[in-house]
């Protein structure tokens, strides 16, 4: 007997098991792509107030509202964007409303937004 078994030509090379075994594993990835996909990118919101003239600043965008958080003389908001454009809401120390328009928002990518609050309006600085 050699040390080589002999192939048999008519039958199957190798045993990869039945097609639907392999089913699951190709496509059970597919919902996970697609959710994060689905998520979009994650954008932040930053508004610079040196002056202390804002008492609340809330990002209005894709139909909901979220308040940015105050640390020091900064709000920011770092959030997963899936629409292209909404506004800063700022309520000054007066009362007075203001908006800081975002525009245009690339859900696929990752963008920095940075506002300066003054006493005439809201400056996008970038």
């Amino acid at each position: 007997m050699s040390a080589f078994h002999h192939i048999d030509r008519d039958g199957p090379i190798a045993d990869i098991g039945r097609p639907a075994d392999t089913f699951r594993m190709r496509w059970g990835f597919l919902p996970l792509v697609m959710a994060l996909a689905a998520c979009g990118s994650r954008n932040t919101f930053v508004v610079n107030d040196p002056n202390g003239l804002v008492r609340t600043a809330t990002l209005e965008i894709c139909g909901s509202e979220t308040p940015l958080a105050r640390a020091g003389t900064k709000f920011a908001l770092t959030k997963r964007i899936q629409c292209e454009e909404g506004e800063i809401r700022l309520v000054y120390q007066d009362g007075g409303p203001e908006h800081c328009r975002i525009g245009y928002v690339d859900s696929q990518a990752g963008q920095e937004w940075q506002f300066r609050a003054e006493r005439s309006g809201c400056a996008l600085i970038s």
